[in-house]
C-alpha cells in the first residue's frame, strides 16, 4: 500500500475520517484525496411493518419483536459487548425480545455462540446466517431498532440502510459514524455496555423518541445517494486527465 500511494496520481475514499488516518499513515497531500460519501440502496425504504413481520416470520420463523444486528462478526464489529447489553436489557424489559445476528458465520462465532450460553440467551440470541440482500428490507423494516456498536468504520452502511428504512439506530461516537450519521441516531461509547443497554431501554420504552430518530433518519439518509458519489467520483477522473 505504501508503494502504491506513493505512485497514484490520486486517492478517493469514503469519509473524512478515513482521509485522515490516510494522511496520517501514509503523508499523502491534502489535494490528492478526495472523500466522495457513499449511498444506501434504494431498496432500503420504509415498508409496513406489520407486512415486514409476517415475512420474517414467515421465512424465519421469528416471532417476537426483535433488535437487528447486520454487518459482519470480525472483532472491530464488538458484537460480543452488544450481545453483553442485550443481557441486561432482557433483564429490565417485561415482552419477550429477541437479538437477531444476520451474517455468514466466520471464526468468531464460536465464540460468540459460548457467550450466548454463558449469559442464558439461547432462546432470546439468534443467529439466522447468511440472509439474501432482498430480504434485508423487511428485517430493518420489522426491527424495533438496529444496533450497530463497531469499534470503527470507514465509512458504515448498515447504519444509514437502517435509517433510510425509518428504523432508530444505536451507533458507535467513534471513527467516521457520527460524520455520516450526524445527530441521527443514538450515539454510543462502544466500549460501554451501560451507553449500549441504556440506549436501547429508552427507543424500546419511549415511543417519542422511537418516533423522533425514525424521522431523522429517514432525513438524514436523503443526504446521501450513488448519483452525487458518481458525479464526485467522475469529478477525479476528470481532474487526473487534465492534470496527470
Amino acid at each position: 500500500t505504501p508503494y502504491i500511494l506513493e505512485n497514484v496520481s490520486h486517492v478517493i475514499t469514503v469519509s473524512y475520517h478515513s482521509k485522515s488516518d490516510i494522511q496520517r499513515y501514509f503523508g499523502i497531500d491534502d489535494n490528492k484525496i478526495t472523500v466522495t460519501h457513499l449511498a444506501a440502496d434504494p431498496i432500503f425504504k420504509p415498508i409496513d411493518r406489520d407486512n415486514a413481520k409476517k415475512v420474517i416470520f414467515n421465512k424465519y420463523g421469528v416471532d417476537k419483536k426483535y433488535v437487528l444486528y447486520l454487518g459482519g462478526f470480525s472483532q472491530r464489529k464488538n458484537i460480543a459487548r452488544l450481545i453483553r447489553a442485550f443481557k441486561r436489557v432482557v433483564n429490565e424489559i417485561e415482552e419477550p425480545l429477541n437479538l437477531l445476528i444476520l451474517g455468514e458465520h466466520s471464526r468468531s462465532f464460536k465464540y460468540l455462540w459460548q457467550l450466548t450460553e454463558e449469559l442464558e440467551l439461547c432462546d432470546y440470541v439468534k443467529f439466522l446466517n447468511f440472509v439474501p440482500t432482498a430480504d434485508l428490507p423487511y428485517f430493518y423494516n420489522g426491527s424495533e431498532l438496529f444496533a450497530y456498536p463497531s469499534l470503527y468504520e470507514g465509512f458504515g452502511l448498515p447504519p444509514l440502510e437502517a435509517m433510510q428504512c425509518g428504523i432508530p439506530v444505536i451507533t458507535s461516537n467513534v471513527s467516521s459514524i457520527p460524520e455520516i450519521v450526524g445527530d441521527a441516531c443514538l450515539l454510543t461509547d462502544p466500549c460501554s455496555i451501560d451507553e449500549i443497554s441504556g440506549s436501547m431501554l429508552k427507543l424500546l420504552t419511549d415511543g417519542d423518541e422511537w418516533h423522533k430518530y425514525s424521522l431523522m433518519g429517514i432525513e438524514k439518509a436523503k443526504e446521501y445517494s450513488w448519483l452525487k458519489t458518481a458525479s464526485e467520483t467522475l469529478g477525479v477522473y476528470e481532474k487526473c486527465i487534465k492534470n496527470p
